[in-house]
């Protein structure tokens, strides 16, 4: 279910959710042929899920993978974050491609060009294994490009468990109740659905209290202007 794909007499990439309701309706009667999937040469359709959201979908015999399978709370979770980095007045641009020197692709939710350092934003709802959580944040390494893992609050939990056993397996050493920095930037995305509607928020730990949780945008914020950074205990606002 991408949510970019290129208008093909112009060469334009345009976005799903940056249209009207009533421009998308319109879109759809279009013939076929008239946008493609971003990245790909073959027709794209422009689509309305169940719940509302605007996507496009690969025509029918697509031979390339595209993000089919990608959940709503996946699609609307990019969605926020690119919006909420654009209305910090910074560079926000979703699903973009990208090359390592050695030539292997990869491929960000949400990439921003916004600090000295390129970020590519990741979300992931779906169990993941940590050789591929490893294997994608070394892409993005070896491209320059820091990445920043935005984890559902179950699965963040798995993770860090997974980096404790795999430091024990390595090091000899029980890591639990121990300080430690993640070899994996991530931070525990949590979903709140109010019928047809999500919203987002982050759980960090601030000075005062064990955690706090507070609204996607306040994180990102927080996160460019380097108030909120990642110590050996977790995320944490610094003082300024």
């Amino acid at each position: 279910m991408p949510l970019v794909a290129i208008r093909t007499t112009t060469g334009e990439e345009i976005e799903s959710f940056s249209f009207a309701e009533h421009e998308w309706k319109e879109m759809k009667r279009a013939p076929l042929g008239t946008y493609s999937i971003y990245g790909f040469n073959w027709p794209a359709i422009p689509k309305t899920s169940i719940k509302g959201l605007q996507f496009f979908a690969a025509a029918p015999g697509c031979p390339i993978k595209t993000s089919q399978g990608e959940s709503h709370e996946h699609l609307s979770a990019k969605i926020a974050i690119t919006k909420a980095i654009r209305n910090l007045g910074l560079h926000a641009q979703p699903e973009f491609s990208g090359r390592t020197p050695e030539g292997d692709e990869w491929r960000a939710d949400v990439y921003s060009e916004s600090t000295s350092k390129p970020t590519a934003f990741e979300i992931q709802i779906s169990p993941q294994t940590l050789d591929v959580y490893k294997s994608r944040s070394h892409k993005y390494e070896t491209a320059n490009v820091d990445s920043l893992w935005f984890v559902s609050e179950q699965k963040f939990s798995t993770l860090v468990k997974a980096i404790f056993l795999d430091r024990y397996r390595r090091e000899g050493v029980k890591l639990y109740g121990r300080p430690f920095l993640p070899e994996i930037k991530a931070v525990p995305l949590l979903i709140v659905s109010e019928q047809q509607r999500i919203k987002f928020s982050v759980r960090v730990f601030p000075f005062d209290k064990p955690y706090e949780n507070i609204p996607l945008e306040q994180f990102l914020e927080g996160f460019f202007q380097g108030r909120l950074i990642l110590t050996e205990n977790g995320w944490k606002w610094r003082a300024v």
